[in-house]
Formats: structure tokens, sequence, C-alpha cells
């Protein structure tokens, strides 16, 4: 009966602690495209299941870029600490889109290691157009 126990805490504890990869939502390389003068809005979420960790990607360990600068969308955190600091696992990619092109948003940068994933890098880009 004990090693019936021990066996499937065991096996959680390692998967638990030896997930190496961050999940991003949307999966894929792809965001949806854009047109020009009409409201843009995507949404996206980094580390599922780990929004119990509020410091988890955070502006300390994290760089956001979107290429161009000049296209008129910007990205900022939808959630905050409670101290008021972003936390970029929630983050929103939206505005007016100014001019037609292949708008790159790009994030990187390091996690650290808890319970639910080791230390590591991360980076992500997606790509859309703009109509």
């Amino acid at each position: 009966m004990f090693r019936k126990l021990i066996f499937p805490w065991f096996t959680l504890l390692v998967v638990s602690c030896s997930s190496p990869q961050v999940e991003f939502i949307p999966h894929g390389k792809t965001l949806p495209d854009a047109k020009v003068g009409v409201p843009y809005n995507q949404e996206i979420l980094i580390g599922t299941n780990l929004e119990d960790n509020p410091e988890f990607v955070t502006s300390e360990n994290a760089k956001i870029y979107i290429y161009p600068t000049d296209i008129g969308l910007q990205v900022h955190s939808t959630k905050k600490r409670r101290d008021g600091l972003p936390i970029y696992n929630f983050l929103s990619i939206s505005g007016m889109p100014l001019k037609p092109g292949v708008v790159i948003f790009s994030i990187s940068g390091f996690i650290y290691g808890s319970m639910y994933t080791k230390n590591g890098e991360f980076n992500k880009t997606y790509s859309f157009e703009v109509k």
C-alpha cells in the first residue's frame, strides 16, 4: 500500500519540477490580421496554470518588442501585482493600426525556478499583417 502512494507522489514531483518550456497562448507563430483604421486587440497569456505566481514574468526578467514602433499598436499588461507593478503573464496588443505592413511582436526573458518549472530562458515571436 505504501509503495502505491509513494510512486504517484514521486512522479508528480518529478514532472512538476522538470517542465522545461513556458507555454504561450495563442499557440503558433501568427496572430489574427489587423486592418488599417480599425481598432485591434489581441490577448496573450504566458505560462498557463501559473497564475498563482504573480511574479512569474515581470519587467525585471522580460523584454517586450513590437516592430515597427510607429504602427499605432501598443503592448500593455492587463493585470498588476498588489503593489501596482505590471505582470507580463497577461498581455494585450491593442490600438488602431496606422499603416499596412507586417508587425512583429517578441517577448523574451528568463524564469525563476519554482515547484512548477525550473530556471530557464524563453523567447516567443508572433507576427501578423496589417492590411
